[in-house]
């Protein structure tokens, strides 16, 4: 029973998750596709991170 309340509240929030990407997925995708350079990518990585 426990498992199945587990996985049950993964799949919403992995659900979730793709239909609201978080900002730190935003940021990683926008990385990949070279929408913005190492430097910019680190700033904003310790921005997100608090740091």
């Amino acid at each position: 029973m426990a498992f199945l309340s587990w996985a049950t509240r993964k799949g919403i929030k992995d659900a979730i998750e793709e239909e609201h990407p978080s900002p730190l997925t935003i940021l990683k995708e926008r990385y990949v596709k070279g929408e913005i350079d190492r430097n910019e990518y680190e700033e904003k990585l310790k921005d997100l991170m608090g740091a």
